[in-house]
C-alpha cells in the first residue's frame, strides 16, 4: 500500500500543488505535527480504507485508486480538500 499526500501552498502568484508519495504514513504525519485521531472503521468505505489512521490536519483516508497493482490511500490537507471539493 502506498500513501499519497496532497497539499496546496498559497502565495502571491497563485497556488502550488504539492503531491508526494510516502511509504510510512506515521512518520510523515509526525514530521508535520499531525496527531492521530483514530482508526477508520466505517463499513461504507472500501476495504482498503478499513483500519487506516485518521489525522487532525488532514482529510482522509480517501481512496486514491490503484497504480502498478498497488492500492493508494490519499490524505489531503484541509485547504486542499476545501479547494478540491468545491
Amino acid at each position: 500500500m502506498k500513501y499519497r499526500i496532497v497539499q496546496v501552498a498559497e502565495h502571491e502568484r497563485g497556488r502550488d500543488w504539492q503531491v508526494k508519495d510516502v511509504d510510512d504514513i506515521s512518520a510523515f504525519m509526525a514530521s508535520v505535527g499531525a496527531q492521530l485521531q483514530g482508526i477508520t472503521a466505517s463499513p461504507q468505505l472500501r476495504p482498503e480504507l478499513q483500519g487506516q489512521p485518521i489525522y487532525d490536519k488532514f482529510a482522509g483516508p480517501c481512496w486514491g485508486g490503484v497504480e502498478e497493482g498497488e492500492s493508494i490511500v490519499r490524505y489531503e490537507s484541509w485547504r486542499a480538500y476545501e479547494i478540491l471539493s468545491t
